[in-house]
C-alpha cells in the first residue's frame, strides 16, 4: 500500500488530497473545510467510482457521508501525523440516510 500526497494546512483542518493504492487500485480523497467546520470533497477512484463527501470537523476528527450513484456510507476521518485514517461506515437503508453498501472499509492514507 503506497499513499503518495498529502497537503493540509492548520492543526484541526482536514483539508488536503489524500491517496490510497492498493491491490491494482489508486482512490483519492479531496477534502475542504471551511471556518465553521463543514466539510466537502470527493471520493474518486481508478475504477471510475465517483462520490460527494459531505460533514463536518467534530473534536478534531471529520464525520458525515459519503454518497454516489453507487450507493453510500458514514464515513470518520482521523488524522494521524502526515497521515489520514477513514472509516467507510455502512448504514441501514432509511429514508433521508445514505443508500446502504455492503461493508465497511477502512484505510491510511496519505
Amino acid at each position: 500500500m503506497t499513499a503518495p500526497a498529502r497537503e493540509a494546512d492548520a492543526a484541526h483542518d482536514l483539508s488536503g488530497m489524500y491517496v490510497l493504492t492498493a491491490q491494482n487500485l489508486t482512490m483519492t480523497l479531496v477534502l475542504r473545510q471551511d471556518a465553521q467546520g463543514a466539510l466537502s470533497g470527493t471520493l474518486s477512484s481508478t475504477s471510475g467510482a465517483q462520490f460527494q463527501v459531505d460533514g463536518r470537523e467534530q473534536d478534531g476528527m471529520g464525520v458525515g457521508t459519503c454518497v454516489g450513484n453507487q450507493g453510500g456510507s458514514y464515513f470518520e476521518a482521523h488524522p494521524e501525523g502526515e497521515r489520514l485514517l477513514l472509516a467507510l461506515i455502512a448504514s441501514e437503508q432509511k429514508k433521508a440516510e445514505p443508500p446502504l453498501v455492503s461493508n465497511g472499509w477502512c484505510g491510511r492514507w496519505r
